[in-house]
């Protein structure tokens, strides 16, 4: 039962009887993006960026560019303290 009236994607979402969700992505090991996503949680659950990041076996320098780049895309707060 396609629920159209409250589906995020109904806009342009041509047959609501074929339409497929979009497959969920792995992963990735050693990914910027897994990289990525451990920091954001760590962000969230008040923990230390850096941390999170070397218990990815990541470099200090990924890690800070990661940080960095969540910063500029305001994901992360400027002058967060928990890193």
């Amino acid at each position: 039962d396609p629920a159209c009236g409250i589906c995020p994607v109904s806009e342009w979402c041509l047959d609501p009887t074929i339409y497929e969700a979009p497959k969920h992505q792995s992963r990735f090991p050693g990914s910027p993006r897994q990289l990525r996503g451990a920091l954001v949680r760590a962000h969230l659950e008040g923990t230390d960026l850096h941390e999170a990041g070397q218990a990815l076996n990541r470099s200090a320098a990924e890690i800070s560019a990661a940080i960095n780049t969540l910063r500029a895309e305001g994901l992360v707060a400027p002058a967060d303290s928990r890193e």
